[in-house]
């Protein structure tokens, strides 16, 4: 009697340690193949009926004692949804240098907004805003643009329609105000005859007209300085652009006038030039 017993814990004992082993294999592998796992409805320790592996030759007690079926272990289900999410739904944005991850299924539609009652809000959130929150981050309004454009990839929809007209008259705010010192100095500039503050639509139209005006003058600066060839070597291709395939001459006044902008910021030596044209006149003259 005492050797039967000794033969049951013996056995006991082995079985034991097959369960460990099994369990641990099935821990190291999961990491490996986690979609065995996805894949599987039973437990790590599963035996099919009719398999060779029954119990026709264990004691009773040792069933009792020792089930032959284990059930899944939980991290599974801590584990398996992080591995088997599509990895094109996972994005990353840039902002500010900070790296921001989300899920793109996640990001919400553009929030509905408006400004036209708190031009000073809007000049606070353009760079600091929990309008728009993504990953538990902030949006600043200024960076709406790269989120729903369909350009940049987080967006397979037209959200960017519904806001591009407003976000374009924010920006154009935003830009005036830049040039100001402080909000005051701003308002200064904006205000009529009696010193009350111009409303969000007066002051668009303002800058628009000025715009225009702006527009016209540049254009014709640029029209002057490469001689009214915009093809000139002196621009190095910087009216040039290309569409289906062939390149163009840009020729409506306000990009010209924007690239005529740029042109004067960043080349010191196109700069000198048109300085020296305004004190010497064209040359030839």
């Amino acid at each position: 009697m005492g050797q039967v017993k000794h033969s049951q814990d013996q056995i006991l004992s082995s079985v034991t340690t097959l369960c460990t082993k099994l369990n641990t294999l099935i821990d190291t592998r999961l990491h490996i193949d986690p979609s065995r796992v996805a894949t599987s409805t039973q437990g790590p320790g599963y035996v099919p009926t009719g398999s060779r592996a029954d119990n026709r030759n264990i004691p009773s007690s040792v069933q009792a004692s020792v089930p032959l079926t284990t059930t899944l272990d939980p991290r599974i289900t801590r584990t398996v949804p992080q591995e088997i999410a599509p990895a094109n739904n996972r994005v990353c944005i840039n902002l500010d240098g900070q790296d921001i991850y989300f899920d793109k299924s996640d990001l919400p539609d553009p929030p509905a907004v408006h400004f036209s009652d708190n031009i000073s809000a809007l000049f606070r959130e353009w760079h600091e805003s929990r309008r728009l929150v993504v990953a538990g981050h902030g949006i600043p309004i200024k960076y709406w643009d790269k989120l729903y454009q369909k350009r940049n990839g987080f967006v397979n929809t037209d959200a960017w329609r519904a806001i591009k007209v407003e976000w374009g008259n924010w920006k154009f705010l935003v830009d005036e105000h830049a040039r100001f010192p402080t909000d005051e100095a701003f308002w200064d500039a904006h205000s009529n005859e009696k010193g009350e503050r111009m409303s969000y639509q007066h002051i668009l139209d303002k800058l628009q007209h000025s715009r225009c005006c702006t527009d016209d003058a540049d254009y014709s600066a640029a029209i002057q300085y490469f001689q009214g060839n915009l093809e000139h070597p002196d621009a190095r291709g910087a009216f040039k652009y290309k569409k289906g395939g062939v390149w163009r001459v840009a020729s409506r006044k306000l990009v010209v006038a924007r690239i005529w902008r740029k042109l004067l910021e960043q080349d010191p030596e196109v700069r000198a030039k048109w300085v020296a044209m305004q004190v010497n006149g064209p040359p030839g003259e």
